[in-house]
This record gives structure tokens, sequence and C-alpha cells, in this order.
């Protein structure tokens, strides 16, 4: 999901109208009453949400059946991969769509908000110490200290173990 409650409550601050998909964002463990509770209004169908939007936003690329669906003029933000995705971005000029490619904003600290890339990386990074964490032989419980965390000392240590 592009938008999680809290994001959608600083939209409609910025006064906003901001519809969601029903249920689209369940497996990120957000609800339809969520967001009604944030303020947005929920749609039954993506459909609806395409042809009425001003501005859709969206994590992966649109297919063909949702830019067919969109108001020509209209606004997309969304994961494009333009360098690799010609015929999308063809289809997309065809449309004559105003677009923001998430995954080409510039990776800043000030944009870093926005750089999906970024957070992305920082959620693998998180995983991989699950993981890191799962494969270890013994029980390490998270220290922190001024040079190092405790669990980072225990994997280098058995880094190389079998």
């Amino acid at each position: 999901m592009a938008l999680v409650p809290e994001t959608v409550k600083r939209l409609l601050a910025k006064r906003l109208h901001v519809a969601v998909e029903t249920n689209a964002s369940l497996a990120a463990g957000h609800s339809d009453d969520d967001y009604r509770a944030a303020g947005a209004t929920v749609e039954a169908s993506a459909a609806a949400l395409w042809s009425a939007a001003d501005c859709i936003v969206k994590l992966p690329p649109p297919t063909a059946a949702e830019l067919a669906l969109a108001r020509e003029g209209s606004a997309l933000i969304s994961l494009l991969y333009p360098l690799v995705n010609g015929e999308l971005v063809a289809a997309l000029a065809a449309k004559e769509l105003t677009v923001m490619s998430a995954d080409s904003i510039s990776r800043t600290t000030l944009a870093q908000m926005m750089d999906v890339l970024s957070s992305q990386a920082t959620l693998a990074g998180y995983r991989a110490v699950i993981l890191a964490a799962e494969a270890l032989p013994k029980l390490s419980p998270m220290l922190m200290t001024a040079a190092c965390t405790r669990f980072g000392v225990e994997v280098l240590k058995t880094r190389g173990k079998k």
C-alpha cells in the first residue's frame, strides 16, 4: 500500500480528498476501518478509484487494464522503472498522464522520506539481522554499548564457524 493511515491524515490536513480501495492494505496490517478513522473514503473497486482520481499513488507499476481506466490528464505516482519499461512509458504518454517514478527520486538526505529504495534497503537490513539471529546456535541478547551491539559481536564471533 502506498499510503498508510498516518499519511492519509497528513494529506487531509492539506485539504486533499483521499480514497483507498477496500482491503488494499490488509497484508500491510491496515484495515479499511483504519483508513476510515484517518478520514479516507474507502471505495469498493480499483476501477472506481482510477476513473475518478486526479492523482493515483500506487507502488507496483500499473497494469494495462488499470491504465485503461485512468482519466486522461490525471497524475500517477508509482514505481515505474522507466529506463527498462519503454512500453509502459509510451502508454503513460499516450494517456497524457503526469507521472512521478518513485524509483527515480534522488537518494539524498532531503528526499529520504520519499526514497523507496532506501526504505526497502533498511527493511532488508533488519530482515538480515533477524535471519542471522535465527541461524545462531545460541541465544544472543540484544545489548547496546558505545562500541557495538552485543548481537553484532556475537554474529562476528560465529561468522565462519560451522
